[in-house]
């Protein structure tokens, strides 16, 4: 039951009606509970591969449950995640000036809600969110208008940083590549990964936040104290 209830925190918010989203679960619920009933092999006389297989049969289990809360995608990030802010930053500004966007997105997005970081967003496009509007406005006006995320002094410093380096060193277009994206203050493993899939449509990791992290290990798919752990855990054995 408590691996039930992460799956489907994972998956909170995609249903519009409550009802909707009770009775659902209730059917999921059972389906779930009796596909961990299932018994696996255990202790010194299974065999390593069996073992492997039966792991990944159950990752695949909550994996299916999960997905299936969320199909009708109709959660906040759905509207307001850096993917959806990348689509319309491409059909309006077209997909160089959409890729800056979407790195900034991320840049801000840390501690802070989605929400926010779509208004705080909208309020930088109306400013002019390009690496040339970026590189022109100085850190007090640019701390203004990022006012209401989490850590804007640092998220100022940041990108105004990182800002340089595009327009210097990447002829003003962001780094396609993970070392490349990683050198850029303020970005780490989880916005880079969630960067290339988003902007390239590369997979080259598994993007792992607090929530992530908490879930994993509530789920039993690894044991570990931090999200950086996490994801090199995850990464090790997920397909």
């Amino acid at each position: 039951e408590r691996r039930y209830a992460c799956a489907t925190a994972a998956a909170d918010g995609s249903y519009g009606s409550p009802l909707k989203r009770g009775q659902h679960h209730a059917h999921l619920q059972r389906r779930f509970v009796a596909a961990l009933a299932q018994p696996t092999p255990g202790g010194s006389a299974a065999d390593a591969a069996t073992q492997e297989a039966s792991r990944l049969a159950e990752l695949k289990s909550t994996w299916s449950l999960i997905t299936e809360l969320r199909e009708d995608r109709s959660a906040v990030v759905d509207r307001m995640g850096s993917a959806a802010l990348h689509a319309e930053a491409a059909e309006r500004y077209g997909v160089e000036v959409a890729s800056y966007q979407t790195l900034i997105s991320l840049m801000l997005s840390s501690q802070t809600k989605d929400t926010v970081t779509a208004e705080t967003i909208y309020g930088l496009r109306e400013h002019g969110l390009t690496v040339e509007s970026i590189s022109n406005t100085d850190d007090e006006a640019l701390t203004d208008l990022i006012s209401k995320v989490g850590f804007r002094n640092r998220k100022t410093d940041f990108i105004k940083r990182a800002t340089e380096i595009i327009r210097e060193e990447h002829l003003g277009r962001v780094p396609s590549t993970l070392p490349e994206l990683l050198a850029l203050p303020g970005v780490g493993p989880k916005m880079a990964i969630i960067y290339l899939e988003v902007v390239h449509d590369e997979v080259v990791g598994i993007s792992v936040d607090t929530h992530v992290h908490r879930l994993s290990n509530a789920l039993g798919w690894c044991a570990t104290k931090t999200p950086e752990q996490t994801r090199k855990s995850l990464e090790s054995w997920v397909p």
